[in-house]
């Protein structure tokens, strides 16, 4: 990156964090952000926590063990806002690899600053953050790979994919992505396809011990109580959770007051997300996995609602409209600047700098089908694009299956990708341009020439 740019990145991302600490004075402790503590204080008593992995939970644990929870909080914006400037260094880079010319490049990284939706959650103790620079860490590591074929940095996205597994569980998503990348590379080399099978085996039995020790700490084999929940607010929007057909008779008259209230059928004045807690964990399992066994097409209908929903929501998190008055009115005048919750973010410009997902799916499909058009004329594997198009893909597909709302706060790590493709897009594209009509240019020079020699 040229010196200029790293300056001015430096020096924007001091000015937000010093917004951000003028503010707010520390980092926000908003929405799940007490969980995190929680899971480090589970891990202290010996065993793993159900609602968090121990990764994000480790950091914010040892920070608060080191400088108490009132110094450390001040530290941790601090910590992310530096992974933040560091994996923008990383970001240029993968742009130049995708054949982003060096203006569009600036304008990428530049977008990554100007935009607040990409770091508001630099300033707030959830794991998002700390996920958004691992993703950019594991593309660039994934791209040395490809370049240099070295098998350290194969081992090292090994790292970095177990490390994201067990920070935000939702990367699991990456398992299949990387076994093809990782396939595709390493044919023919024998040592190097003897460690991808063994960085997938490991990541599937470190998967497997943890599941298997959930199962006998809280009776459900999963890496995180959140799934279950949100496999339950999509069925209940869904309607297909019904009182008569579930079999434990505790958890039917528990939730038959709340099914006689709403029966659901996408209801978007309810998110059921307040229900869950009326069910231990164990019920609540049995009564999803019931659901699906008696209703498989439901969810499939709940799918296709969520993907025409999901279009229109914000790509960055933000506070969902339509809940609640009070909320609904404080976020149409917030100035974007000023303290919105004891506990919330600075989104300067936000009614500007606000844009729903169907963008990042028409930039999606711009970029893969310029990708998949350079594939079949140059017969090589564009193994970069395919990694970047890949993760997009299967993100959405995983929070559009995984939850029934807040999707952009879901897809948050893997959003530095979209000016990435955005960039490559318009690059490529002037570039095309730009050389067709320096053709039809010469075109005419030398029919001009040809008539002045006759």
């Amino acid at each position: 990156m040229p010196l200029w740019l790293t300056i001015t990145t430096v020096i924007l991302g001091l000015l937000f964090l010093s917004l951000q600490g003028l503010i707010f004075r520390h980092a926000s402790m908003e929405m799940d952000s007490w969980s995190y503590p929680s899971a480090w204080w589970s891990l202290m008593d010996g065993h793993i926590d159900e609602a968090r992995p121990p990764v994000y939970s480790a950091i914010v644990g040892i920070v608060w063990e080191f400088l108490t929870m009132g110094y450390g909080n001040i530290l941790l914006p601090v910590i992310q806002w530096a992974l933040y400037i560091a994996a923008l260094q990383l970001l240029w880079r993968i742009n130049t690899w995708l054949k982003v010319s060096k203006a569009f490049n600036a304008a990428a990284i530049l977008s990554m600053l100007l935009i607040p939706g990409f770091w508001i959650f630099n300033n707030i103790i959830m794991a998002e953050s700390v996920s958004l620079s691992g993703m950019i860490l594991l593309v660039w590591l994934t791209g040395r790979y490809v370049l240099t074929r070295k098998n350290r940095y194969l081992l090292f996205s090994g790292l970095m994919l177990v490390a994201l597994i067990f920070t935000k569980p939702m990367f699991i998503f990456l398992i299949p992505v990387l076994a093809v990348l990782w396939g595709v590379i390493a044919w023919k080399n024998a040592r190097q396809t003897v460690t991808a099978l063994a960085i997938l085996a490991i990541t599937g039995g470190l998967i497997w011990a943890y599941t298997a020790e959930m199962k006998r700490t809280y009776g459900v084999a999963s890496l995180a109580i959140a799934s279950t929940h949100n496999r339950y607010c999509c069925l209940r929007a869904d309607g297909a959770i019904i009182p008569e057909e579930i079999s434990d008779p505790v958890t039917r008259e528990k939730y038959r007051p709340l099914y006689d209230e709403d029966p659901g059928v996408q209801n978007p004045e309810n998110r059921y997300m307040m229900e869950v807690y009326i069910f231990t964990w164990p019920e609540i399992e049995r009564l999803v996995k019931e659901a699906e066994q008696h209703h498989p097409h439901a969810e499939i209908d709940g799918i296709i609602y969520r993907i025409k929903t999901s279009m229109s929501q914000s790509q960055f998190f933000f506070y969902l409209f339509g809940y609640y008055d009070d909320v609904d009115s404080m976020f149409y005048d917030w100035n974007g600047l000023s303290r919105n919750r004891d506990d919330g973010f600075i989104f300067p410009f936000h009614r500007y700098l606000w844009f729903p997902l169907w963008v990042t799916a028409a930039i999606w499909a711009a970029f893969t089908l310029i990708w998949l058009a350079r594939w079949r004329k140059t017969r090589r594997f564009p193994a970069m694009a395919y990694f970047v198009s890949a993760n997009i893909l299967t993100c959405y597909v995983t929070a559009i299956l995984g939850a029934q709302d807040l999707w952009g706060r879901i897809m948050t790590p893997v959003s530095p990708l979209i000016p990435v493709m955005a960039d490559s897009v318009a690059s490529i594209t002037y570039g095309y341009v730009k050389k067709t009509l320096s053709g039809r240019r010469l075109g005419r020079r030398g029919f001009a020439s040809l008539g002045k020699v006759a």
